[in-house]
């Protein structure tokens, strides 16, 4: 990737803008598995609205900070980023620290 970003050049930019995808991409396994385990316990786990309906955690989560903001399309997008940025940040600390998940 950092080739492709400049051509053989290993430049500091190169090197910044590469950088998330290298960090998922080295532990891409544990992305994968953390990835499922959480959006399985969010469908698992229930909550009870203000209404006093049970619904899942996920459902929760999706109407009270996401549908608000955008048609439901985009607001789901938006779920789907926020989830994605959230396990970033776990991979980007174990790519910190070098250490990678492999099989």
């Amino acid at each position: 990737l950092h080739q492709w970003l400049d051509d053989g050049r290993a430049s500091s930019t190169a090197m910044r803008l590469s950088e998330p995808w290298a960090a998922m991409g080295r532990n891409a396994l544990l992305l994968f598995v953390v990835s499922g385990l959480v959006a399985k316990s969010m469908i698992i786990w229930k909550v009870t609205s203000a209404g006093g309906e049970a619904m899942s955690l996920q459902r929760w989560i999706y109407l009270a900070a996401f549908a608000p903001l955008a048609a439901p399309k985009v607001a789901s997008l938006l779920f789907a980023l926020a989830n994605l940025a959230a396990l970033y940040v776990l991979l980007a600390w174990l790519h910190r620290h070098r250490w990678y998940w492999s099989v």
